[in-house]
């Protein structure tokens, strides 16, 4: 962030007012280190998610294209989002896992959680989908056999 929109965030009427009054080369100097310990906290960390299971899936991936898709190919998911929603990282699962739900997937997003935001006809039991923007990127995704991490909502 930069110090003029950390100092309107934190303490608005001291740091703000300091922002305006005193030049920024001049803040470290003015204070009392007042400006100093502000700019240098962090923003909070998110909690981390609670894993709910790990299992064992048939991991498949897929795009907006009318062969992936079908007659459902449009943009959006089944859970109507675009399918440009979180960047582009979603999967697809059977109706036992909500939508919403976060699921990492290793070698997918960099393992981070994406969330579920899709279904599909063949998507039953142990399988999911993982979005990709183009039909290649899917086809050299392929089948994999991989144990995801679905965390409680």
């Amino acid at each position: 962030m930069n110090r003029k929109h950390w100092l309107t965030i934190c303490g608005v009427a001291v740091c703000f007012l300091l922002a305006v009054a005193i030049p920024e080369p001049e803040i470290h100097a003015h204070a009392c280190g007042l400006a100093e310990a502000a700019l240098s906290l962090s923003p909070p960390e998110r909690p981390a998610p609670i894993i709910s299971r790990q299992i064992a899936m048939t991991v498949t991936a897929y795009c907006p294209c009318a062969k992936c898709c079908g007659r459902w190919a449009d943009g959006f998911t089944a859970s109507g989002k675009p399918v440009t929603a979180n960047g582009g990282k979603f999967c697809a699962a059977d109706r036992s896992i909500p939508f919403g739900t976060m699921i990492s997937i290793p070698g997918y997003n960099g393992g981070k959680p994406v969330p579920v935001l899709d279904r599909g006809g063949a998507i039953k039991g142990n399988r999911i989908d993982v979005y990709y923007d183009s039909h290649s990127e899917a086809l050299r995704w392929g089948r994999q056999t991989l144990t995801v991490t679905i965390y409680k909502e």
